[in-house]
């Protein structure tokens, strides 16, 4: 998936199979409050317009071509995974941009667990987005 560019119909698929694993069986509901926000942003940034992706930023990033929906979908979902990590006291960082895109990939996500109001001060956010 890493490799692999995450097209609107792959997005969509993953939409729909968070939603599904969310509320089959309660599994959404043994997600702490951080991993949950960032879950719900991340998973309607999937599927939703440029314009209403959250932070506006964002929006306003890709509508220049800044950045892909793909490249800003996969950023959020490592962040999510290391949400749902840090849920179980496996503290990683998220999984890292290329070299030539860190700043702006690490100002991203900065941005993004701004939105959902994340404390960026508590691990594992304080030394990720540094």
């Amino acid at each position: 998936m890493v490799d692999e560019p995450l097209t609107e119909g792959t997005r969509a698929r993953l939409f729909h199979e968070m939603t599904d694993w969310y509320f089959e069986g309660g599994k959404g509901m043994l997600l702490g409050e951080d991993a949950r926000n960032i879950y719900l942003k991340a998973k309607a940034n999937l599927t939703c317009a440029d314009g209403d992706l959250t932070p506006d930023a964002l929006a306003k990033q890709v509508n220049a071509g800044k950045v892909d929906r793909s490249t800003l979908s996969k950023q959020q979902l490592s962040i999510l995974r290391a949400a749902i990590r840090a849920d179980i006291r496996i503290f990683a960082e998220p999984y890292g941009p290329r070299p030539e895109e860190e700043h702006e990939a690490r100002a991203r996500g900065r941005a993004f667990l701004e939105a959902c109001d994340i404390d960026l001060t508590r691990r594992p956010w304080r030394d990720a987005f540094a």
